[in-house]
């Protein structure tokens, strides 16, 4: 049995399904959908936090990724192709929305790789100190 909220809920959920897509977006709609011009460009989101990434955007080519070699380029098609398949394979509202989503995504991705830098170069600065200590 559901709860009162829950049926409200449940019933907005179901009105939302039922609402017709505006008919300039046609994003989620896997190869049908057209990226509009305004979204041609690189996704810096897809490229830094790219498996995470492409779980969230539903992207299906994302277990490419963990596959030898071809790993290593995937991070570069998604960073090429990423706002394609992010419109295509996950439905949004809006330009706008998805514009904003996409640079939460990226902002995020860029504080990932700058705190990955400092481990790193950190990690190396220890390392040297410990190998001239150990050497000396």
């Amino acid at each position: 049995m559901l709860s009162r909220s829950d049926e409200n809920e449940l019933a907005r959920f179901k009105e939302f399904m039922q609402r017709p897509p505006a008919p300039d977006n046609d994003s989620g709609r896997g190869k049908e959908s057209c990226l509009p011009d305004e979204l041609q460009g690189l996704n810096w989101g897809a490229l830094l936090l790219n498996i995470v990434w492409g779980a969230a955007m539903r992207v299906p080519w994302t277990w490419l990724l963990l596959v030898p070699v071809i790993g290593w380029i995937m991070p570069m098609v998604m960073w090429v192709k990423g706002n394609e398949w992010a419109w295509q394979y996950r439905h949004w509202e809006s330009i706008e929305q998805f514009n904003e989503v996409q640079g939460k995504w990226a902002f995020w991705g860029f504080v990932f790789a700058m705190i990955t830098v400092v481990l790193v170069i950190g990690l190396l600065l220890w390392m040297q100190r410990l190998m001239s200590q150990l050497f000396i």
